[in-house]
């Protein structure tokens, strides 16, 4: 029996839109394997319904980002369901992303951070504590602008988090699988504007190489 893949996308956090955008990615993908699929908005009123009316559910796989997706709260929701699902469990869900925690949980396993307890010298960087994207994330390089890159980042947390500006390359490195991890190429991302915000990372250019 062919059994039913749910793709959660969506949601209410700020990253609502690329999380739709990942969602129908996914679903698309599953789909050209042979998967039978089923998308889900979690902030539909009637969510908890259509979920519970699947009733060959094989997986969830979770394309929400941000808060209500990545921090332990639908992971949480599903293992009460006893649903399978895609990623990390509960505590290092919710743990990643708190930026303050996790820094703090490298910190003791001597793992070094960029600085983020004061005095701080410019430039440095201020982001909320919590959520990804890049959304509310400035990089401040004198005094005067240090309150409103601190109001842009209470838009999106009550927490706001200021670490010091670490100058280099921004290299990313996936892998796939647990018992048998299998790691992909390594990238380095270089962003037009220098700063690997937002725009830059959801935005469609042309890149000469």
């Amino acid at each position: 029996m062919v059994r039913t893949i749910v793709v959660l996308a969506g949601g209410n956090s700020p990253e609502r839109e690329v999380s739709l955008r990942s969602g129908a990615a996914v679903a698309r993908g599953l789909e050209k394997r042979g998967v039978k699929v089923k998308i889900l908005d979690p902030v539909e009123p009637d969510f908890i319904q259509k979920l519970l009316a699947i009733k060959d559910i094989y997986a969830v796989f979770i394309a929400l980002h941000g808060c209500g997706g990545e921090d332990g709260t639908i992971q949480g929701f599903l293992e009460t369901l006893g649903i399978p699902y895609t990623g990390s469990g509960v505590l290092a869900s919710a743990v990643a992303l708190d930026k303050f925690l996790s820094k703090k949980l490298f910190l003791a396993a001597g793992i070094p951070v960029p600085a983020f307890c004061p005095p701080f010298t410019f430039p440095l960087v201020v982001k909320p504590a919590r959520g990804g994207s890049t959304i509310g994330v400035s990089i401040v390089e004198k005094m005067e602008d240090l309150e409103a890159a601190v109001q842009s980042a209470r838009k999106y947390d009550n927490r706001v988090l200021m670490e010091e500006f670490i100058a280099g390359n921004e290299i990313t490195v996936s892998i796939l699988g647990n018992d048998q991890p299998r790691i992909l190429p390594t990238i380095q991302i270089l962003s037009p504007g220098g700063f690997y915000d937002y725009q830059a990372k959801y935005t469609p250019t042309e890149v000469n190489i």
